[in-house]
């Protein structure tokens, strides 16, 4: 009798683990129960924000759940970010990260950061790209990359950027080396103010997104003379790509993608990629986005992970050559 006893007490026991396990094992499963919020680090209206709220209007069809976006613009995306990485590393807080939250931010502050790109957050999908584009004065006498070179070694002159470590200053601090030129910096409040100072006279170039430009260089204001990616642009496609023109290896884009904080099991941050890289197929987005300018991505985590260290090391190169540094 009491040998059955002990039997019972073990199969009871053995029973109960297997319920549990089986509980546990279906609760990581069940993922998403709840909405999900994703922040981005810049206002309604930018680029990042547009990506966003297109990427989420389609998600939850992958995921049953609502997604939501929460724009927490401030401090060049650094509040955003930070807010993010102090999460709960649940799925549940994520952040559309950029170039400049991810890469450039590294390049320009270093470790003075309050955080740590690569050991504060989980990269789980790169989304979209906005290739850049090199505008020049209308009223320079240069229709072509080759011409504008042989005026800007003839004289000085200046370009504008969205600011000091903006990733305007940084790619045409790459043209000013790979190029051995010494166009001075002339830093603006923003893109829209860069391109202003252009169109006045008071620079000669400047290197903004391709969306915000198409007014100004089919109204003759400015001219385009190359874009930055490594392939044309659609909405672009008779300019030139910087390698075309002689920049081999000239590649500056503005990326944005999906992080989740550090700690977020794999398990998680594979189920959120796989349900981004199928929102990416859905023929709305896709129009949509195109229409905005984004090249459309949808990588894996760790090609991801891949693009993101090689534009710390690309751009932390630059900084260092041309010595910039955090004001």
């Amino acid at each position: 009798m009491r040998v059955r006893s002990i039997g019972f007490l073990v199969s009871c026991l053995l029973c109960s683990a297997g319920l549990l396990l089986g509980t546990d094992a279906q609760s990581q499963g069940s993922y998403p129960t709840e909405s999900i919020k994703i922040l981005v680090p810049f206002p309604p209206g930018s680029a990042p924000d547009v990506i966003t709220r297109v990427l989420a209007k389609q998600l939850p069809e992958f995921l049953a759940q609502p997604v939501v976006v929460e724009n927490r613009p401030g401090a060049g995306g650094i509040i955003a970010v930070e807010t993010v990485a102090r999460a709960a590393p649940d799925g549940y807080t994520l952040l559309m990260g950029t170039i400049g939250t991810h890469a450039l931010n590294v390049a320009i502050y270093g470790n003075k950061l309050k955080y740590d790109p690569a050991k504060d957050f989980v990269p789980v999908s790169q989304v979209g790209i906005v290739p850049h584009v090199v505008l020049i004065d209308a009223k320079i006498p240069a229709t072509t990359m080759k011409e504008f070179l042989a005026i800007a070694r003839s004289k000085q002159l200046n370009y504008a950027s969205a600011g000091s470590g903006s990733g305007m200053h940084l790619a045409t601090e790459l043209m000013n080396s790979m190029a051995n030129l010494n166009m001075l910096h002339v830093p603006y409040k923003g893109p829209s103010e860069a391109m202003t100072g252009v169109i006045s006279g008071d620079a000669a170039l400047t290197i903004p997104a391709i969306p915000a430009t198409l007014p100004l260089i089919k109204d003759g204001r400015v001219r385009a003379i190359a874009v930055t990616s490594s392939q044309r642009s659609e909405m672009l496609p008779d300019v030139p790509t910087m390698a075309e023109v002689g920049f081999v290896g000239f590649d500056f884009s503005n990326w944005s993608g999906i992080f989740a904080p550090a700690g977020t099991s794999p398990e998680i941050v594979n189920k959120l990629a796989l349900a981004i890289q199928k929102a990416l197929q859905k023929e709305e987005l896709r129009k949509t986005l195109s229409g905005q300018g984004v090249l459309i991505v949808g990588s894996s985590p760790e090609a991801f992970k891949a693009t993101i260290q090689a534009d710390v090391d690309r751009w932390s190169k630059v900084a260092r050559s041309a010595n910039i540094e955090a004001n």
